[in-house]
């Protein structure tokens, strides 16, 4: 076991000022960070005793989370939302699947983009349903708004079996 040395204050606020001083270098800061890359951790794939486990839970036992209570954390203002909502939209957000798109995700899409379908593009239906979907032309599920019409639930279902044909439904 290594033996634990005791610094003085002195030499304590020489070796923080040190660090300070290195880290504000960019050279230095990339060559730590080149040498440490590619590096796992000592403790990686090791577990703790039970008996540590108790002591950390005895040690943490009845303390107060740091953010417990505080009031003056900044929240975030509505302009800040706004400006990360639309640094994710689409293309910029992480999990944009392009046109590797499934049903659900697609239909997801078309909704968000241009609304709940509301009405029934059929003109020869007779308008009675309350229930509207968005139904996909090609059968391709692209993100395109001309490759969607909205129609009724029972117009939709005939239109899916092929008992109701385009030209119909155009008019």
């Amino acid at each position: 076991m290594q033996k634990k040395y005791k610094y003085s204050e002195e030499r304590r606020q020489n070796i923080s000022e040190g660090t300070i001083k290195a880290m504000a270098d960019p050279q230095i800061r990339k060559k730590m960070r080149l040498a440490k890359l590619g590096k796992t951790s000592p403790r990686k794939g090791k577990k703790h005793t039970e008996e540590a486990k108790r002591k950390m839970r005895k040690s943490s036992k009845g303390q107060v989370a740091w953010n417990k209570g505080r009031t003056d954390l900044p929240s975030p203002s509505q302009e800040t939302i706004q400006k990360r909502r639309l640094k994710m939209l689409a293309e910029k957000n992480p999990s944009w699947a392009a046109d590797k798109i499934g049903y659900g995700g697609v239909h997801n899409w078309i909704a968000k983009k241009y609304g709940v379908a509301d009405c029934c593009e059929n003109k020869q239906c007779s308008k009675k349903s309350i229930t509207f979907e968005w139904a996909n032309i090609s059968g391709k599920y692209r993100r395109d708004r001309k490759d969607f019409m909205k129609l009724c639930r029972s117009c939709h279902r005939k239109f899916d079996r092929g008992s109701l044909s385009l030209a119909v439904i155009k008019g």
